[in-house]
């Protein structure tokens, strides 16, 4: 059976009873001070280390777990559109601690339109050096003739990626 959910103060006053001393209570726990302080710091960084154990927590996610891609961020793509910076689209809901390249995937899911089946891809991820020796010609090539589109097979990162 899982354990209840607990929030922060309820882990706090668990191990202040355990050392018989005063419980906080919601309207004292922002000013609490001495051991009571102590504790809060401890179970404040006691987490911290949990969640920077490993950067694919799931608990972290800040999605709807009834969605099949829960724990993962959603990019709208526009047809045509070959380049996307990642960074430029951050904000403090969408922050980016990790991207897996290994597992980034485009889908048809969710367009207007699109009925299923789905089209799913697993992208090539490449280095940007790597793709600009393989494929930057193409690339010039596709940009000078005519604008048809085709599916997305590569993802492209900077050399320096974690």
């Amino acid at each position: 059976m899982a354990a209840p959910f607990r929030t922060y103060l309820d882990l706090t006053n668990t191990i202040i009873r355990e050392l018989n001393e005063v419980e906080l209570t919601a309207g004292t726990f922002s000013s609490a001070v001495g051991l009571q302080k102590y504790i809060k710091d401890a179970i404040n960084r006691a987490y911290f280390d949990i969640c920077t154990a490993e950067d694919k927590w799931s608990f972290l996610s800040a999605g709807d777990p009834s969605n099949d891609y829960y724990g993962n961020t959603n990019i709208e793509t526009t047809a045509g559109t070959r380049w996307y910076d990642l960074r430029s689209s951050q904000t403090i809901a969408n922050e980016y601690s990790f991207v897996d390249w290994e597992n980034i995937i485009v889908t048809e899911e969710g367009v207007t339109g699109k009925t299923a089946p789905f089209e799913i891809n697993r992208l090539q991820p490449l280095s940007i050096n790597n793709w600009q020796r393989l494929y930057g010609i193409q690339e010039s090539r596709d940009k000078s003739s005519s604008q048809t589109y085709g599916i997305p097979r590569r993802v492209s990162y900077k050399s320096s990626r974690k």
